[in-house]
Parts: structure tokens; sequence; C-alpha cells
């Protein structure tokens, strides 16, 4: 029964100044979890719904990588929202930053206030889609660069490290250890 309450793109390439794109939206029901991201329903009153900005959200995103820490997450509330609208989430390139930060960084904890707090990063509000996306962005420069000192790490080697194993996969790690 969640909705999408805020979203925010921060597009741009590294060693450039980003643009930014961030709303409120009206969940079109009272907002939970407010002490987590300290939303509240006079926040939400009157901004637009989602299928109001589904269209600006997505035309942000054309043909640029979705990266997210814990992608799945955030792609679970797009697809419910879209689903509600009997729409389907249009193709996007995604990197997760949960998932690599797990491969490149030797940490017990991988959530992203650990993460910006470990390696200096900017994160005004946690929990809030323009702060998270700002410190997402940038997380995966540091990550990419913690990977491949050179810079030159390519986006499919990034996904690659940052998908989780597969079963089998995981099965044969431990049977070769």
């Amino acid at each position: 029964g969640d909705r999408v309450i805020e979203a925010a793109v921060v597009r741009g390439k590294a060693g450039e100044t980003p643009t930014t794109w961030h709303t409120l939206i009206d969940p079109e029901r009272r907002v939970a979890a407010t002490q987590i991201h300290g939303i509240t329903d006079e926040m939400v009153e009157g901004r637009p719904r989602f299928a109001d900005v589904a269209d600006e959200l997505f035309r942000q995103l054309d043909g640029a990588v979705l990266v997210a820490h814990n992608a799945a997450f955030d792609l679970s509330f797009l697809e419910m929202e879209l689903a509600r609208l009997g729409r389907k989430l249009p193709p996007l390139v995604v990197l997760d930053t949960l998932g690599l930060a797990r491969r490149v960084l030797a940490l017990g904890d991988h959530r992203l206030a650990t993460l910006c707090a470990r390696l200096g990063l900017t994160r005004a509000r946690s929990h809030r889609a323009l702060d998270d996306a700002r410190a997402t962005w940038e997380l995966v420069q540091r990550l990419a660069l913690t990977a491949d000192p050179s810079g030159h790490l390519r986006l499919g080697q990034a996904q690659l490290l940052s998908r989780r194993r597969t079963p089998e996969e995981h099965e044969g790690m431990l049977r070769r250890l």
C-alpha cells in the first residue's frame, strides 16, 4: 500500500556539474513512515500525483543510466505506480551502487548513510529523494575509481560487479573455496 511521495533525478557526466529535477508527489492517501523521511501530509497536499509526473520523470531518465542505491527497491515502487496507471516500466539501463559497494569495498555495512560517512560524501537529509540522488551521484563516481583507479571502468563491467550472484554461482564459489 505504500506509494511514491517524492522523486528526484541527478543527471550529468563525471567531472561536470549535474542537472537536477525534483518533485514531491501527492500519494492520494496519508503519508506513511514520516519518521524515516520527514515528509508530512501537509508537504504533499496539492502536489502533483504520480500520474501527473510520470512522463516527465521518464523524460528525465531517457537515455541515461539509472544509478540507484538498492535499485531493486526503487524500481519496485516505479513498477507498482506504473501498474496503477496500466503502464509498464520502460527499458532502463540500471547500475546498483549497493551491489557495487559490496564488491568494491570491504565493509560490513553498505547502507548509503554508512558509505557517505566513510567516504566523506555530503548528504543533507537521509531518505529524501534529491539528497539521496546527489549522494548516489557522488558515490558511483567514487566506487568506479575505487574499482578501477585508471578511470577506465566501463558500464558493463560496473554492472557485472554490482549484480548479485545467482544461487548456482554462490554454491560454485563455496565449493571452490
